[in-house]
C-alpha cells in the first residue's frame, strides 16, 4: 500500500478520492497514537526516518486488567527520559507521584514500584503505546499478556516473574495469566514489520498454544483468539546494551555494571553487538540516523 507508481502515487494517496476506500485504509491503518493532527501517512515509518512524538503512555496494577493513562505531565517525563545525551549515563530508573505516592520507575522493566509505603509495596506495569523507533529510535522486545484463557480460572495469584518462549520451540507450554512472556524472534520480527507498515491488525499462529490463530490490534495493544475466549495485552520493552562489552542484557536479570543504554539503531550501524538471546541487528536493511539530541 505504500508502493508508488511511475506518477510518484500511492494507492493510499489514490484512495483518499473514493470514501469507501478512504475508510478502509482508515481501519486498515494506524495514522497516530495520540490522536494528533496527521496527514494519511503515505510511507512506512523507517523510510520516513524521523523521530516523532506519537505514543499514549500507561500504567496498570499487577493486580488488573485496566491500563490507566498517566497524565500529561507524567508521560511527557516518560517520553523524555529517553531523550538524552549519548555521552551522558542513561538514569535507567527515577521517582514519580503517582496518586499521591512515590513510585521507582524502572525504564529496563517498564516496572513501577511504590516506595512511599513499604509495609506494603505496589507494583504497576507500564507500556507505551506507538513505535519504539519512531518515537526513540531504538530496538524493542515484544511481550505479551494472558487476561483470559478459557482452559484456566481466573486468578488473583500474580507475581513479577517473566517468561520466555524458545526460538525453536513449537512445545505447547503452560500458560499462566497475569504473567509477562516474552515472544521469539520470528513473532517479534512479525510484529515489528506491522507496526513498520503502519498496519492496525495482524493475524499471528501462536505455536505454543495449540497454533491457535490470533488477532493482535496494534493500535490498542490487545489480541485475542476468534471467538474471544483467550484474551490479553501486549507490550513493547526497550532493548540494552552494555556500553561496557557491548553486550544484549536481559532486562528481569541482575545487573553486572550500570553503564547500559538502550539499542539504539545508530549504536548497531557502529559497533559490533554480542548477541546473547535475540537476533537484533540485521532486523532492518535500512539507512540509520543519527541520534543525537541537542
Amino acid at each position: 500500500h505504500f508502493i508508488k507508481n511511475d506518477a510518484q502515487e500511492t494507492p493510499i494517496s489514490n484512495g483518499l478520492l473514493r470514501n469507501n476506500i478512504k475508510e478502509f485504509f482508515e481501519d486498515f491503518l494506524i495514522f497516530n497514537y495520540s490522536n494528533a493532527n496527521r496527514k494519511i501517512p503515505e510511507i512506512t515509518i523507517l523510510e520516513n526516518n524521523e523521530i516523532i512524538s506519537d505514543s499514549i503512555w500507561e500504567y496498570k496494577s499487577i493486580y488488573s486488567d485496566q491500563w490507566i493513562l498517566f497524565d500529561a505531565s507524567q508521560s511527557n517525563q516518560l517520553q523524555q527520559s529517553f531523550y538524552f545525551q549519548q555521552n551522558n549515563l542513561f538514569k535507567k530508573d527515577f521517582i514519580m507521584n503517582i496518586n499521591n505516592n512515590l513510585y521507582n520507575i524502572s525504564l529496563l522493566q517498564f516496572l513501577c514500584s511504590q516506595i512511599s509505603n513499604l509495609s506494603n509495596v505496589k507494583h504497576l506495569w507500564i507500556r507505551c503505546r506507538g513505535s519504539s523507533i519512531e518515537n526513540f529510535n531504538f530496538y524493542s522486545k515484544w511481550q505479551i499478556m494472558f487476561e483470559k484463557l478459557s482452559s484456566i480460572k481466573s486468578s488473583k495469584s500474580v507475581s513479577l516473574e517473566v517468561f520466555y518462549i524458545n526460538n525453536n520451540s513449537n512445545d505447547h507450554i503452560q500458560i499462566k495469566l497475569n504473567h509477562w512472556l516474552y515472544l521469539n524472534d520470528d513473532i517479534n520480527q512479525q510484529i515489528d514489520n506491522a507496526v513498520n507498515y503502519r498496519k492496525k491488525y495482524l493475524y499471528i499462529y501462536l505455536p505454543f498454544i495449540n497454533n491457535h490463530l490470533f488477532k493482535f490490534n496494534l493500535k490498542t495493544f490487545s489480541f485475542a483468539n476468534n471467538d474471544n475466549t483467550i484474551t490479553g495485552f501486549i507490550r513493547w520493552i526497550p532493548t540494552f546494551i552494555s556500553n561496557d562489552n557491548q553486550t544484549i542484557i536481559d532486562n528481569f536479570q541482575p545487573l553486572t555494571n550500570t553503564n547500559i543504554l538502550p539499542f539504539f539503531r545508530t549504536y548497531s550501524n557502529n559497533h559490533h553487538i554480542h548477541q546473547s538471546t535475540t537476533i537484533i541487528t540485521n532486523k532492518y536493511s535500512v539507512s540509520y540516523i543519527s541520534y543525537i539530541l541537542t
